[in-house]
């Protein structure tokens, strides 16, 4: 079983009633990318699956890293034919502390949820 089987098997309890978009949050890290495979394995296995919508936010606090990140989320949402909606943060003379780069990544789901 890989990594996108057992991540499947774990949302299984989780289901959720199909009823407007499911937003994935996907930072580009291995978490998120096995959390977006598994639910679009669910999505295409079941009998009346909602629409997906990739999420990202690229806080630009690692320069081309961050770029890279978001190029690959938004190429791995193309080839699964979902939505992309991604915000790249800026910082001005502000210091982007964890707590406000949470705070402005909510901000952006929360947007592009009630949208």
């Amino acid at each position: 079983m890989n990594a996108g089987d057992r991540a499947l098997a774990a949302l299984e309890p989780f289901r959720l009633e199909a009823s407007g978009t499911l937003f994935v949050a996907v930072s580009g890290g291995l978490d998120s990318m096995t959390l977006l495979e598994a639910i679009m394995r669910a999505s295409s296995v079941s009998i009346d699956p909602r629409p997906v919508a990739v999420l990202h936010v690229n806080h630009g606090l690692r320069g081309e890293a961050s770029d890279a990140d978001e190029a690959f989320v938004k190429a791995r949402a193309a080839e699964y034919g979902v939505p992309f909606y991604s915000e790249r943060l800026q910082w001005g003379e502000e210091r982007p502390t964890q707590a406000l780069c949470r705070d402005r990544r909510l901000a952006f789901f929360r947007a592009q949820a009630s949208s």
